[in-house]
């Protein structure tokens, strides 16, 4: 499927490392993961509306193929903004979700308490209403506000069958960016005293000592492979050997390969020893040859290895991809290079997370980070479940651009008078009706 991009790799991989764009610096680094770093691309705060007849008129006004609905709860004292919420993380982007807000959907939630098939967050107190822009829609006999059918270049809308408005022939310079920028914060955040520090003062009595031990098995490792790198120079076999030559030998495709799993929603689980592997080899040619920075080592890496992991990694979703279908899992109709640089962004957040040791739960922020640095900051899934397999239907705004970004419009903030409507029977009543699943 790929064969062409593939060639170009080795071909052309010197532009496509140029395209990287600019070495990240220290500081940027040490602040990403944490907490009050989330995606900023608004940050607005209005009066919750509670009179009813003009929450449906809102409802009902707004709807349309750019609307989005999203549910929320207080995580403080105050009517919540419309933001991305610091204390939620989960597998996916860390962003600003939203059902879609049709006029079939508004009339749905009016009805019985629900826009869609999906249950998530429907009973929480409040809902924010937002439009997203770069919508390209046509007219619709079914809806009179049309049907969204594309976005824009950072605006990327999938249809039900999987097919969407990426560009193939990005997938590759894309892919490169974001392994590039995974392999300088992974350098970055990888802290060897720290991990020897923490295991140092574990003491078995301790009740929290065998969470310690297997939340942090893997820094260990870690750690083991830069002190075995430092044992290997040393030793008279290996003394003509380069780091780059070191490195061929133990970093083969079988060693990529992690576990998938049927009830987990990633598409695919890699090995993080092979990326600690990796993290060794940064640090240690960094020592060696006296740089202060890691950017000489990295590129003198993706040089060496860069093309193939990458391929390695496309290779391993789609073999991890053909495994879920016959298992019948849920996966998207068509598998286009979206879905391989989805997937391939999703499996370096979770390696990055176990290498971030300060920031637990950090997956979903670098998730979001990742897919920004590639142009994208909009997702909308029109059914294909490519975002989540239990939310066909939903699209996520996620942005790290400084300031406001003028993709995402704040209608409005609603009390949620319709949380204690939903009846299942009723609901699926309707949505049979109006024939949305």
């Amino acid at each position: 499927m790929l064969l062409k991009e593939y060639r170009n790799i080795y071909n052309n991989w010197n532009n496509f490392l140029n395209e990287a764009g600019k070495v990240l610096t220290s500081t940027e680094i040490e602040n990403m993961g944490a907490k009050h770093q989330s995606a900023t691309s608004i940050s607005s705060r209005k009066k919750a509306i509670t009179d009813p007849d003009r929450i449906k008129s809102d409802l009902v006004k707004n709807a349309g193929p750019s609307t989005f609905i999203t549910f929320v709860n207080p995580w403080d004292e105050n009517t919540p903004s419309l933001t991305v919420n610091p204390n939620v993380s989960y597998d996916t982007p860390h962003g600003i979700y939203g059902y879609p807000l049709t006029r079939e959907n508004a009339q749905s939630l009016i009805s019985h308490g629900q826009p869609t098939q999906a249950q998530f967050a429907t009973d929480y107190k409040y809902f924010h209403i937002f439009k997203l822009s770069d919508m390209h829609t046509k007219t619709s006999l079914k809806d009179p506000g049309g049907e969204s059918i594309s976005g824009g270049d950072s605006h990327i809308v999938i249809q039900k069958d999987g097919k969407n408005n990426y560009s193939r022939s990005k997938l590759i310079s894309d892919a490169t960016e974001i392994f590039s920028k995974f392999l300088f914060i992974c350098a970055h955040k990888f802290k060897p005293e720290e991990i020897r520090k923490t295991f140092g003062n574990a003491d078995a009595k301790n009740k929290n000592f065998n969470k310690l031990k297997s939340a942090n098995d893997i820094r260990r490792k870690y750690l083991e492979m830069i002190e075995a790198f430092g044992w290997a120079l040393t030793q008279e076999e290996h003394k003509d050997l380069s780091l780059e030559e070191l490195i061929k030998r133990y970093l083969n495709y079988e060693k990529l390969i992690g576990h998938t799993s049927i009830y987990s929603n990633d598409k695919v689980n890699l090995n993080p020893e092979y990326f600690g592997l990796i993290v060794a080899y940064i640090h240690e040619y960094t020592k060696r040859n006296n740089k202060k920075g890691f950017d000489t080592a990295i590129r003198e890496f993706m040089t060496v290895k860069g093309s193939v992991i990458i391929k390695d990694i496309f290779n391993v979703i789609k073999t991890s991809l053909k495994d879920l279908k016959d298992m019948d899992a849920i996966v998207p109709e068509n598998i286009t290079a979206f879905h391989m640089l989805y997937y391939f962004t999703q499996s370096l957040s979770h390696i990055t997370e176990i290498i971030d040791f300060n920031n637990e739960n950090s997956s979903g922020y670098y998730f979001s980070l990742y897919l920004n640095l590639a142009g994208i900051k909009n997702i909308t899934d029109k059914g294909s479940s490519s975002v989540h397999p239990n939310e066909p239907e939903q699209s996520l705004n996620f942005s790290f651009e400084s300031g406001s970004d003028n993709s995402i419009v704040h209608v409005g903030t609603y009390l949620n008078i319709f949380k204690d409507l939903y009846n299942p029977q009723a609901a699926m009543e309707i949505l049979d009706f109006l024939k949305l699943y």
